[in-house]
């Protein structure tokens, strides 16, 4: 049996993987990310939202998106992956990578044209790729050492093409170094501090979500409470971001 949520500590991010995410049967009602469900509906869309702008933002700096081989660092079930080949128009130019074997072999079902394949972010070799884009949605937040977050980062900026572009996407955290949670975010000034010092400069951020009262995450809110009364309160309410949203150009 798994842990409960309150149970985990942030141990090591290949245990954190395998305690949580190795495994081949996946309930989608019971899965709060799924699009049967608030949180993976409104997220999706919310996440949407952000690529659109993104893909704007790279479109007015003179480079074509659907030109891209895309690599999706911690694809899980292949959900963005999806969607860069819905851009691309080519599955042939969309890649994804996850610890995960379980995780990975449903990625397969749902998108047998694409590479897929387990690697580690922090050690293996991401070139393979051919990379102008890069992703990693909700993932560094499992790293728990300072050094992880560099090697990791050095990797990527090292698979990307010349003028490549990576998209980091984390949770919010005040205190990561402090948290003994098995997962925890950075502030928008460390995730700036981290990239810039392995070769990355920001040209396009956003803040998501709140984090209402530091503690309550205003996309979980919306399972409990309708969501115009959670976008309101976003609205009245200052608090930190629940997400942030970086977009990096390799140097």
């Amino acid at each position: 049996m798994g842990k409960s949520e309150d149970q985990f500590v942030m141990d090591n991010y290949k245990s954190v993987v395998k305690e949580k995410y190795n495994s081949s049967q996946r309930d989608i009602y019971a899965d709060r990310y799924s699009f049967v469900n608030t949180c993976g509906f409104y997220g999706y869309n919310q996440l949407l939202k952000c690529f659109y702008e993104t893909f704007n933002v790279i479109r007015k700096r003179g480079d074509n998106v659907a030109q891209f081989n895309f690599l999706d660092v911690g694809c899980g079930h292949g959900t963005w992956t999806e969607f860069y080949a819905s851009i691309t128009d080519d599955s042939a130019k969309v890649y994804g990578v996850d610890l995960s074997a379980e995780r990975l072999a449903i990625a397969k079902k749902r998108n047998p044209g694409m590479d897929y394949q387990v690697k580690d972010m922090v050690k293996d070799d991401l070139s393979y790729a051919k990379a102008n884009f890069i992703s990693a949605l909700t993932v560094f937040m499992f790293l728990k050492e300072e050094n992880e977050i560099h090697e990791a980062l050095k990797n990527i900026h090292h698979s990307l093409q010349s003028g490549g572009y990576f998209l980091w996407v984390d949770a919010y955290h005040a205190s990561r170094f402090n948290s003994k949670a098995y997962a925890a975010g950075f502030t928008l000034s460390e995730m700036l501090e981290f990239a810039q010092e392995n070769g990355f400069k920001p040209i396009y951020k956003k803040k998501m979500y709140k984090l209402l009262l530091g503690r309550y995450h205003t996309l979980f809110l919306r399972e409990k409470l309708p969501n115009w009364l959670v976008g309101l309160v976003e609205k009245i309410i200052p608090s930190p971001p629940g997400n942030i949203f970086v977009l990096f150009q390799k140097k």
